[in-house]
């Protein structure tokens, strides 16, 4: 069963009382930013109801990830510094840090763009995992 990640814009809809939700994104499993979300709690559909991704769940995210980061680059460095033999474990390190970079940058647009909502139509952003 595959299973993706799908990230809404809630917009203010001037012509209908209800806002309308346009799809931003979709990740499947094995995505960085599905797990980041998956791990915030349970985001699983049901009848295809959204949850809002708060600024609590955007900082928690950004908090955990920029952990990861830290630690990536601190295991770099102490290789680096003790002249790991073991090159190509490195090269994956700096590989992971930069999937650990793009993935926060991610998550600091979505924030950016929730932050900025009283100078948009932006009314939120949800999610849900199907």
């Amino acid at each position: 069963m595959s299973s993706y990640l799908n990230i809404y814009l809630k917009v203010k809809n001037k012509e209908m009382k209800e806002p309308s939700f346009i799809l931003l994104d979709s990740f499947s499993r094995n995505s960085d930013i599905y797990q980041s979300v998956d791990e915030q709690g349970n985001f699983y559909s049901i009848d295809g109801q959204k949850r809002e991704l708060t600024n609590g769940i955007f900082q928690d995210i950004l908090e955990d990830l920029q952990g990861q980061i830290n630690n990536c680059q601190l295991y770099i460095d102490t290789a680096r510094e003790v002249k790991s033999p073991d090159v190509q474990d490195i090269v994956e390190q700096r590989k992971y840090l930069k999937e650990l970079e793009s993935t926060r940058d991610y998550f600091n647009f979505l924030y950016g763009i929730l932050k900025d909502r009283e100078y948009n139509d932006i009314e939120g952003i949800y999610c849900f995992i199907d």
